[in-house]
């Protein structure tokens, strides 16, 4: 099979895949989408490249995009349920999976549209990947705040057995 040949059944099997596939730069431009994508957004091919991720995202989620951008490049990898706007004001809840560097530069989207079996958006719970917060009632509060308030359920704080080994404790022995 030679190279022609190779992309044409790799173009095949990216638009026959049930699964929406987008595939971004380093500043959150897609360059590449598959049939499922489009099908997504909504959106022909021509209208969903060139796209950048603020673009199809909810309006109120739209600052913290830059953000959680550059915490997906660091991490490498990100997954989760997330809104996204597909025109005219409609919103559609999306599961995702995302690993970034998938070839240098160019990062790699994997998402379904929810289905009904998926908690309601009242049951999605978003944790800040950095401080652990919880936002609850429009604001961020501790997780334990969160769970004391919310679910009557106090919370205490130990060292697991890995994290404890993994400290590097000088030798008491001596």
């Amino acid at each position: 099979m030679d190279e022609s040949q190779s992309l044409q059944l790799f173009r095949a099997l990216f638009d026959h895949l049930d699964v929406a596939v987008l595939v971004a730069d380093d500043h959150a431009t897609y360059r590449e989408a598959n049939a499922a994508a489009c099908r997504l957004l909504r959106r022909p091919r021509a209208e969903v490249v060139g796209l950048h991720l603020s673009e199809i995202v909810v309006e109120g989620t739209r600052d913290a995009v830059d953000v959680q951008w550059r915490g997906f490049l660091r991490d490498g990898a990100q997954s989760g349920i997330f809104p996204l706007s597909v025109g005219a004001g409609v919103q559609v809840m999306t599961r995702f999976f995302a690993r970034a560097n998938v070839v240098p530069g160019l990062h790699c989207s994997f998402l379904s549209e929810v289905d009904s079996e998926t908690p309601a958006d009242g049951a999605l719970l978003t944790v800040c990947a950095w401080t652990n917060r919880v936002l609850w009632n429009d604001r961020w509060v501790s997780l334990g705040e969160y769970l004391h308030k919310a679910h009557g359920v106090t919370v205490t704080h130990g060292i697991c057995p890995d994290a404890f080994a993994a400290l590097d404790l000088p030798d008491k022995s001596t």
